[in-house]
């Protein structure tokens, strides 16, 4: 925004309060989203990332084998799974 694009300043006393009740309403929005993310969004994907690994990429003392299931031994199986 360009200094000529600023609306005027306030010159009555509803509008500095306007204007106040504005600015603190941004910064309580972003204090409060926040606040929220840091207490509803954050934990759990902290504790996902330490705990879980969904794509076998850390390194395991065992192998990263993982058995084919044979569930389609013959045509007839494989026509049947649908």
């Amino acid at each position: 925004m360009h200094i000529s694009e600023l609306p005027p300043p306030p010159t009555s006393l509803v509008g500095h309060v306007m204007r106040f009740f504005e600015r603190f309403g941004h910064m309580m929005s972003r204090i409060i989203l926040s606040a929220l993310y840091f207490i509803l969004v954050a934990p759990p994907g902290i504790v996902y990332a330490l705990l879980l690994d969904p794509l076998r990429i850390k390194k395991r003392p065992v192998s990263n084998w993982v058995p084919f299931k044979t569930s389609n031994i013959n045509i007839q199986a494989a026509r049947r799974q649908a």
